[in-house]
């Protein structure tokens, strides 16, 4: 890494490394952008007791809200931005967390809590969604499809299967 690099606070190759959701097949859910429809359907698709990755969170609320809940179990997730240097937070799915998160949102002052987001549980990514509410979200063949459209519809989304690629062709 260069001078340059270092002086700025970029994220180092090294550090960027972490579980990821891995190559396909997954899931995919395209078209969402209503973060309190989002966060409100979660547990739909998500157990409690998985654990929330926020990375690059916006606005005051949502950091001092995280930090004040970090989950006692947490993984190192393959980041997504290397510049600036990303807050990274860790929360436990729980139904009163994620109701103080909504009640955030509610307020307008900001449109979702972070750039990008992840779920896991033992190390296994089971939701990954980088350019959170602007990219497509991924979601771990871990979960059924049944819970997969159910949780799409909730958020008034389409959901797709994403097959592995055959190599050669």
């Amino acid at each position: 890494m260069g001078f340059l690099s270092r002086m700025l606070g970029a994220v180092r190759p090294s550090e960027m490394a972490g579980i990821c959701i891995g190559p396909p097949p997954w899931w995919r859910i395209e078209g969402a952008r209503d973060a309190v429809a989002f966060y409100r359907a979660l547990p739909v698709l998500l157990p409690e007791g998985v654990v929330l990755c926020f990375e690059g969170t916006i606005g005051d609320l949502v950091p001092a809200f995280l930090a004040e809940r970090p989950s006692p179990h947490y993984a190192k997730v393959r980041m997504g931005t290397i510049w600036p240097r990303p807050d990274v937070h860790h929360m436990q799915l729980t139904q009163e967390n994620l109701q103080g998160l909504v009640a955030i949102l509610e307020t307008g002052i900001v449109p979702y809590p972070s750039h990008h987001f992840h779920a896991y549980k033992e190390n296994r990514v089971l939701l990954s969604w980088y350019d959170a509410f602007a990219d497509p979200m991924l979601i771990s063949m871990k979960i059924g499809e049944e819970t997969v459209k159910q949780f799409s519809g909730e958020i008034g989304c389409v959901y797709s299967l994403v097959r592995a690629s055959r190599g050669g062709s």
